[in-house]
């Protein structure tokens, strides 16, 4: 099965960033705290600001919702 989806830049750019935090977290890469620090800034800037309803929550329902 394969899924096609557009997204723009910014979208993009948030998926990488999400993928490479869950990886950073499980893989054991966060080391201290300016990592997560760092994390945070990063979700601040794809979500514009820290709404648990912004951007990145809906980029997750679009993906989720694709078919």
């Amino acid at each position: 099965m394969s899924i096609h989806l557009i997204v723009s830049k910014a979208e993009q750019q948030a998926i990488v960033n999400a993928l490479a935090f869950y990886n950073d977290v499980h893989a054991g890469e966060m080391e201290d705290q300016d990592c997560w620090d760092q994390w945070s800034l990063a979700f601040n800037e794809d979500n514009s600001g820290p709404d648990p309803e912004g951007f990145v929550d809906t980029l997750a329902t679009k993906i989720a919702t694709s078919n």
